[in-house]
C-alpha cells in the first residue's frame, strides 16, 4: 500500500519534489538546459521526434543558466549543432515534397 501511495504522490507531484539530480548527470536533457527540447517541438506532426527520455527539471535549467559552468561544459555548441542538423534534415524533406 505504500508503494502505491509513494507512486502515486510521484505522478501528481512529481515536477514539484526535488529530482535529486545535478544538471552535469547523464540522464539529464541538456537541450532543456540551453534553451529547449527539439523533441517537444513537432508533436504530433511527420516531423515529431518522439519523446525524449531525459529528464527536464526547470529548477535544473536554472541552476545551469546562472553557474558558472555556463558555456563552459559544451552544452551550447551541442544545442547548435543539433538544432542546424534538424534544420537542414527538415528543409530537406520539405524540397522533397515540394518536388514530388
Amino acid at each position: 500500500m505504500t508503494d502505491m501511495a509513494r507512486q502515486l504522490l510521484q505522478e501528481l507531484m512529481g515536477e514539484f519534489q526535488d529530482s535529486g539530480s545535478k544538471y552535469t548527470d547523464s540522464n539529464v536533457c541538456k537541450d532543456h538546459l540551453v534553451d529547449f527540447c527539439p523533441h517537444q517541438l513537432f508533436v504530433n506532426t511527420k516531423a515529431d521526434l518522439g519523446m525524449c527520455n531525459l529528464l527536464h527539471d526547470d529548477r535544473l535549467r536554472e541552476a545551469y543558466q546562472k553557474s558558472p559552468d555556463r558555456g563552459r561544459l559544451g552544452y551550447e555548441e551541442a544545442f547548435y549543432d543539433r538544432i542546424q542538423r534538424l534544420t537542414i534534415d527538415l528543409q530537406r524533406k520539405v524540397r522533397r515534397a515540394m518536388d514530388r
